[in-house]
């Protein structure tokens, strides 16, 4: 397991919790206790023990449950010292980093895997999102910011559905370069005011 997958899902647990949170509070018109705020994240987080999307902080989640349990824990204190924490670690991602995100999450939200291209065999699958080693060679500089937009292609089925996805992600734009046979060439830009998650 990567330490960027770590860190994607306990990010995501975090903000998913304090969000949870906060409606609660927000809809409750008296003050709720601490020991209530406990109670309310022990029920939001029991189901995510067994969630497949947060196997990589299962443990995490164990401690954060111990924590609530214990007479004056509070769970509220540790989410957010924990998203301070998380925030000051993702300020120091690179733009190479937000590249990996950004594929990392075309497959496994919208089930688009990326491969580099090879010179041997240029046999190409529909479903999958090519892109040139040149590109990542050539597309960054030597403290991994993009200083030009990468160009990738996928099968042209596919590649309205590729170019919604890294929009629906954030951080990027795209624009569609030209037609080859079955696949479409699409130009990848990073955004200079928006930093992927």
């Amino acid at each position: 397991m990567s330490k960027l997958k770590y860190h994607q899902q306990l990010t995501d647990l975090i903000y998913h919790g304090l969000l949870h949170l906060y409606f609660h509070i927000a809809n409750n018109r008296r003050f709720v206790p601490i020991h209530t705020r406990n109670e309310i994240l022990i029920k939001w987080l029991k189901p995510k023990l067994k969630s497949p999307k947060y196997k990589a902080v299962k443990s995490d989640i164990k401690a954060l449950m111990t924590i609530a349990r214990k007479k004056g824990g509070n769970l509220e204190e540790r989410f957010t010292a924990i998203q301070i924490i998380n925030e000051e670690h993702k300020s120091r991602f690179t733009q190479a980093d937000d590249l990996y995100i950004l594929l990392t999450d075309l497959y496994e939200k919208h089930d688009f895997p990326s491969q580099l291209t090879n010179s041997a065999g240029n046999t190409y699958e529909s479903g999958i999102i090519y892109m040139a080693p040149s590109e990542i060679e050539t597309g960054f500089d030597d403290n991994s910011n993009q200083i030009r937009p990468l160009e990738f292609f996928v099968s042209s089925g596919e590649v309205e559905a590729v170019i919604q996805a890294i929009h629906t992600h954030g951080g990027y734009d795209c624009e569609i370069l030209r037609t080859d046979n079955d696949y479409t060439y699409v130009s990848l830009t990073k955004l200079t005011t928006s930093k992927a998650t």
